[in-house]
């Protein structure tokens, strides 16, 4: 097989892996403990400092990690597709044997869609919201830097969705309504967190 076909397997390899990181970092980010962070941030933690900061811009972050995203996933289906024509042309050419490009095509997608969502979507987020507080921390540097660069693209995201925000006439509704809190407020009493009185 042309070696060409070894990093193209390696590229999608790599792609995956980056599924699985913004995958786990959304996760992570939306699920942290943030009065945990908070403690740690005060104790002199820059890490949680970085983690605060990108939970306090929590739009813009959250487009950078669908921006991430929605490139590796392209990335991946598109190599996937590449390699599939070149495996495709591959056994034509040594063993005669033909199978139809679409065929090829389309279980190469199927291959590729269900390792996505396992190894890039569903085994990461499940990991980060098991160990959303650790996860956060160590992926506070990184994800920093990927909103640092990426910015003015999420700028622009960020702009549509508004304007399409406004001629839809969308109003922002409250974080949390008042039957939410008090809902809230019951299922951490009945836990044992809280008592009745603080509650």
């Amino acid at each position: 097989m042309d070696p060409s076909n070894y990093l193209l397997i390696v590229a999608i390899v790599i792609f995956i892996l980056l599924s699985a990181y913004f995958a786990s970092v959304e996760s992570a980010l939306s699920s942290m403990n943030k009065i945990r962070i908070k403690k740690h941030a005060e104790d002199g933690d820059k890490r949680a400092k970085r983690a605060l900061k990108l939970e306090a811009d929590y739009e813009r972050t959250i487009t950078v990690i669908l921006i991430g995203n929605n490139i590796v996933h392209i990335a991946c289906a598109s190599l996937t597709t590449v390699l599939s024509v070149n495996v495709f042309a591959f056994l034509k050419e040594s063993y005669g044997y033909s199978p139809t490009e679409a065929a090829m095509t389309a279980i190469a997608t199927a291959v590729a869609t269900v390792v996505i969502f396992f190894a890039g979507e569903m085994i990461p987020k499940s990991y980060a919201r098991a160990h959303s507080d650790s996860l956060v921390l160590r992926s506070s540097g990184s994800l920093s830097f990927l909103v640092t660069i990426l910015t003015p693209v999420a700028f622009l995201f960020q702009s549509i969705s508004k304007l399409i925000r406004r001629i839809l006439k969308a109003e922002d509704e409250p974080t949390v309504t008042e039957e939410e809190l008090s809902s809230i407020l019951e299922t951490v009493e009945e836990e044992g967190v809280i008592d009745e009185d603080q509650g």
